[in-house]
């Protein structure tokens, strides 16, 4: 028998609102809110974009495949938001999975780059000049597994009242629909 989801799962691209996005739903329901990248954080004493340069991505992504297993230690009902290379690799999809609805943020490139701008503290992006064409590159690998959520909300161009409005909504018709 399948355990209940229990929580909401954001995924998408860096610049996508998933923070932002996952800080009001949770506080709309008197949810945790847990960001991987803040656990991160908080475990290796510095900052992401520290951890890509003394000890580069491949460890990163370890350390996000284990905060994502360390979710399965509660059983709270929790807005989860990932880093946007988390959801690549197929084991974090189905961990994530089973923890809660998945939601993927779509957002146009164009716009992500506009929101991200270029910055230091995105490791992906440091030593690219072209911050645009950078994510044109990195949405073109990513989307195909960012399109396998249980939901897709497109928030180009919305206010973050109407991307929360729409997720929350998206989440809660998707659950209804699958309990009835």
């Amino acid at each position: 028998m399948n355990e209940p989801k229990r929580s909401i799962v954001l995924v998408g691209m860096m610049g996508c609102g998933k923070s932002t996005i996952g800080r009001r739903i949770a506080r709309r329901l008197g949810w945790e809110l847990v960001d991987t990248d803040a656990v991160i954080e908080a475990a290796a004493g510095c900052a992401v974009a520290d951890i890509f340069a003394a000890l580069g991505e491949v460890e990163f992504r370890r350390m996000e495949a284990q905060a994502i297993a360390s979710l399965f230690d509660s059983s709270a009902r929790r807005v989860i938001s990932i880093g946007g290379g988390a959801f690549l690799k197929e084991q974090n999809r189905r961990d994530l999975a089973r923890l809660g609805w998945l939601v993927y943020l779509k957002v146009d490139p164009e716009e992500l780059a506009r929101r991200v701008g270029h910055t230091a503290s995105r490791p992906l992006l440091a030593g690219h000049m072209d911050t645009a064409e950078t994510i044109r590159t990195l949405l073109a690998q990513r989307e195909v597994h960012y399109l396998a959520a249980d939901v897709v909300v497109v928030t180009t161009g919305l206010t973050l009242r109407r991307a929360t409005d729409l997720a929350l909504t998206a989440v809660l018709d998707h659950e209804e629909k699958c309990a009835g």
